[in-house]
């Protein structure tokens, strides 16, 4: 098990600590590899709802 972070994954823990300070901020990372269609869809959907329920 792995319990250090990439540079990269300190970086974007810094950026959304500092965004987090003006309000909701949602931290998506990119998978290691393709995603498969359904769960594109299915994120696609989780997007539709934040953004129906007024997230922008």
């Amino acid at each position: 098990m792995r319990t250090t972070l990439s540079g990269g994954e300190r970086q974007r823990l810094k950026l959304a600590i500092h965004m987090a300070e003006a309000g909701d901020v949602y931290v998506l990372d990119e998978p290691a590899t393709g995603l498969h269609l359904a769960d594109v869809a299915q994120l696609l959907g989780l997007f539709d709802r934040l953004v129906d329920a007024g997230s922008r």
